[in-house]
């Protein structure tokens, strides 16, 4: 900072005398210094990438948990309660603790204060499987589901897909989400938009509009500007789509700002990366398309020599899920990667 800004770094609430406020840009210096994140439009969907750094090998990634364990720990006792019994109905013996010995309730009843529809029909099947055939209400028709099926559904998908910390997830079934910068804040800013989608859902029993998820975070990043804290050092996508609109792509950066992109990138290559996606159709590319282009992008403007280990995350949501966001599989990914490599060679072979 010069002479100009000193002392005026101090608070996220004192301007500058030329109308800055650093704490924000510090914020959002914190986001251009991560891993680069690129949210796509596409012909019939959006498409979320990150290529997260691996700073060690020595990280232990996440490992799939019990019911049991999983929702003592997110101190949802009642869904604990409910799901521990019907996990032994089924026929497993899960150890039981403390918060977890109390009186069942059915899956009506305990969902119907909870609002949270889609662990509910995991619970009913899990039921089913029991041999019960409890009453089903409109919420809980629906086909049963892999235990790693319903937990990407819920946006526990470092529990689904075994990741940790994930750059690319899901706020709640239907809106993708994807996050650049100080990691511990992107979790913060994913929590309060999932909870935001939950009352919403508990509400008026419909999504959450995207558009209405993105501005509600983008006014509680605006609030820490506005406060004692310090500001969000993240920004976050937000994509999906729905029949009347279309794919939708929003970000949040750290200052509160709130736009709606055709194409973005955030992160170290934001530059190199919007100079690249500029030059692509992007209204005219499917899925396939995207995964590959993406791909190649990220591997041109990886460094090598300061990036040695990372791994590229992809999300998607479009028409062929029926607007439902989805976690690309590691074999999609890792052959659009090897499709990128050797379209690489052969354009420097060219040359």
């Amino acid at each position: 900072m010069s002479s100009i800004g000193t002392g005026y770094d101090l608070a996220a609430s004192t301007f500058s005398p030329d109308g800055r406020i650093f704490q924000v840009e510090y914020g959002q210096k914190a986001v251009d210094n991560s891993c680069t994140v690129i949210g796509m439009r596409g012909k019939d969907g959006v498409l979320l990438v990150a290529d997260k750094p691996i700073t060690s090998n020595l990280y232990v990634q996440a490992c799939w948990r019990s019911p049991e364990k999983m929702f003592a720990s997110t101190g949802s006792l009642t869904l604990a309660q409910g799901v521990v019994r019907l996990y032994r109905l089924a026929g497993a013996r899960p150890r039981s603790c403390s918060p977890l010995q109390a009186r069942w309730r059915s899956p009506e009843k305990m969902f119907a204060s909870t609002g949270s529809l889609t662990l509910a029909q995991g619970v009913v099947r899990l039921y089913r499987l029991a041999g019960a055939r409890p009453k089903s209400c409109s919420p809980l028709q629906a086909r049963w589901r892999s235990p790693k099926e319903l937990f990407a559904s819920t946006g526990s998908l470092a529990l689904a897909q075994g990741t940790a910390n994930p750059r690319v997830t899901k706020v709640d079934q239907y809106t993708g989400f994807a996050s650049s910068g100080l990691y511990p804040d992107c979790v913060a800013l994913l929590d309060y938009a999932s909870s935001e989608s939950l009352k919403y859902l508990k509400d008026y029993r419909a999504p959450m509009p995207l558009k209405r998820i993105a501005h509600s975070v983008a006014e509680y990043a605006h609030y820490f500007t506005l406060t004692v804290h310090r500001p969000f050092g993240a920004a976050a996508f937000f994509s999906s789509w729905t029949q009347e609109n279309g794919p939708q792509l929003f970000l949040v950066e750290p200052s509160g700002l709130c736009y709606e992109y055709k194409a973005w990138a955030v992160g170290n290559n934001r530059q190199m990366v919007k100079t690249e996606i500029e030059r692509m159709k992007l209204h005219k590319m499917s899925f396939d398309q995207l995964t590959k282009e993406a791909a190649k992008i990220m591997l041109l403007l990886r460094d090598e020599s300061k990036e040695k280990n990372c791994r590229m995350e992809m999300g998607w949501v479009g028409a062929d899920t029926d607007g439902k966001a989805i976690i690309v599989s590691d074999e999609v990914v890792e052959a659009a990667e090897e499709w990128a490599r050797q379209k690489i060679e052969e354009e420097d072979m060219d040359d």
